[in-house]
């Protein structure tokens, strides 16, 4: 709470004609603050977390954590097989709902000790987005775009899920597992290239943006970006999955994040890392689609 007050004064003090500083301060006591929600929270954070990782599922004669399972229902063809699977997940998971109840609970109660009404609110003025007017502009969205995405989900669903859509099916279309074919893993290195000259950048000239695609026993399955010291230093370990649409899209991902990483300013970087860091997962999430 000190730090949150801090932050508070120093915005306050800083005239107004010093905007950088100013946004600076804003989003470091927004990441202060969503920082402490996560502390208040914590300890039903953690016992959310072991009871979920404590449920297990018997599925083709193995013994399966309940968080393995929404990978095995996507990586499932068969539907029936898909809804059963999810149904075991469901059926695991059950016990920690009022634990999922309890931890909302605790970071409304978080978000009513700084002053907002409810979670929402802090949300709001942290990041500076009106939800109620984001929610109408995806509605309007959703409504434009509604009797073409039927159309072709009716059609996938005939084929998938015959039976009539479930959110097991959800997980399994997501994944899009039929454009695996196009995307074996050896190709990656030539896409990524191919990516990045478009944007007029080379990929072997990059020294801050390190690549690590070499295959290792120890290698995890996903793909991920780490951002030691931005600009500098930025690494993009490609994944061990082994190709399919699903870990090409992940892997893209990543290395968007890897480039807006290595194309930030060094002397922002060092002056106001809070704009390299940032405190929302939307803000970095966002950058790496555009990407």
């Amino acid at each position: 709470r000190e730090s949150i007050d801090e932050l508070r004064r120093a915005y306050e003090e800083t005239p107004g004609q010093f905007e950088t500083e100013r946004a600076g301060l804003r989003a470091l006591a927004g990441a202060a603050r969503l920082k402490y929600l996560e502390v208040r929270a914590q300890e039903v954070t953690q016992e959310l977390g072991r009871c979920e990782a404590s449920g297990r599922i018997s599925w083709g004669g193995a013994d399966v954590a309940a968080p393995d399972a929404p990978g095995l229902v996507a990586f499932e063809s068969d539907a029936v097989r898909r809804r059963e699977l999810a149904a075991r997940w469901f059926d695991a998971v059950r016990p920690c709902e009022d634990l999922r109840a309890s931890r909302l609970e605790a970071l409304n109660e978080a978000a009513r000790e700084l002053g907002f009404d409810h979670l929402r609110a802090l949300h709001e003025d942290v990041t500076g987005v009106d939800l109620e007017a984001l929610a109408a502009a995806a509605e309007l969205f959703l409504e434009r775009t509604a009797r073409a995405y039927s159309a072709h989900l009716s059609r996938w669903a005939a084929r998938h899920a015959p039976r009539g859509l479930h959110y097991a099916d959800e997980l399994f279309f997501e994944r899009a597992a039929y454009l695996d074919v196009y995307f074996p893993a050896e190709w990656f290195g030539a896409a990524y290239a191919w990516t990045l000259a478009g944007l007029g950048v080379r990929a072997g000239g990059e020294r801050n943006v390190k690549v690590d695609a070499e295959p290792r026993p120890s290698k995890k399955e996903r793909s991920a970006c780490f951002a030691v010291e931005p600009p500098k230093d930025v690494r993009l370990v490609v994944g061990a999955r082994g190709g399919g649409a699903e870990w090409a899209r992940e892997t893209f991902r990543e290395a968007g994040r890897a480039q807006s990483f290595g194309w930030a300013s060094g002397d922002a970087a060092a002056r106001y890392p809070e704009f390299v860091y940032a405190p929302d997962g939307a803000t970095a999430e966002g950058h790496a689609l555009l990407f």
